[in-house]
């Protein structure tokens, strides 16, 4: 069985910007169309607004996360 090699430790840990990024986006979705629902909202429109204003968020979330954990 063959296994990838590892160069550094480093790399193992870490995340970077975008994956946190990412993450932080599909979340933000998830949160959104949840809100959205919650707020007995229903249809194409509310759904594209409340998930599309989530991803954002989620997304800028996802990026200060990684600012203030810092480059490891």
């Amino acid at each position: 069985m063959l296994r990838p090699a590892i160069t550094s430790q480093s790399t193992i840990n870490f995340m970077s910007r975008d994956s946190y990024r990412s993450i932080g986006a599909i979340l933000g979705l998830v949160v959104g169309l949840g809100l959205m629902f919650a707020l007995n909202y229903g249809g194409m429109i509310p759904g594209a607004l409340f998930g599309a204003i989530g991803a954002v968020l989620g997304g800028i979330t996802g990026e200060q996360i990684h600012d203030r954990r810092g480059s490891r």
